[in-house]
């Protein structure tokens, strides 16, 4: 004989249970809850490290387009791109770009440029164009006058493009 049991009651009953346990185990948990979390994985962190944490699309677009930016990367015939960081701003995107000269590339010795700033400017120029070709995947709407490029070569700072314009910040070749 098959006994049929309304729906609406096994929901209630459910319910029940589910308010039940919650009562029933309120004196069992040891841990209070002004108590910070801990991480079992992590012993060696403290607590705020185990909070939840969801990056918006515009941290998640920096965050793969700076693991890209990890490896080093020929750019053009006279750079290759040592590293890349991007971090969104609320004025717009900050961008880290260290090269490092390919060998032909004598334009920048000990803190100075040896070759004259419009052919530097120029070949740094192209360099910053590869690299924007490559922010422009992750972030195709946004304008150059929200980009800023924080110049190095290796490691050295070197100069900013922002705006969509260069400027050197290296010492200048002296004058002959």
């Amino acid at each position: 004989m098959a006994v049929r049991i309304p729906l609406w009651a096994v929901l209630a009953v459910c319910a029940g249970g589910l308010a039940f346990g919650r009562v029933w185990g309120q004196g069992e948990d040891p841990k209070k809850p002004d108590e910070p979390l801990t991480l079992t994985e992590y012993p060696y962190l403290p607590g705020r490290y185990g909070q939840p944490y969801i990056p918006s699309v515009a941290e998640w677009q920096a965050l793969r387009l700076t693991s890209l930016g990890a490896s080093t990367t020929r750019l053009t015939d006279q750079f290759s791109r040592q590293h890349l960081t991007c971090f969104p701003d609320r004025k717009g995107l900050i961008l880290t770009l260290d090269l490092l000269p390919e060998p032909g590339w004598k334009g920048y010795a000990n803190g100075k440029w040896t070759l004259p700033p419009d052919r530097v400017k120029a070949d740094l120029q192209k360099a910053v164009d590869a690299t924007m070709s490559l922010v422009r995947a992750f972030f195709p709407e946004v304008a150059d006058k929200n980009v800023t490029v924080q110049l190095y070569l290796k490691s050295e700072r070197i100069g900013t493009w922002q705006e969509g314009a260069l400027t050197l910040t290296a010492e200048k070749p002296a004058s002959k």
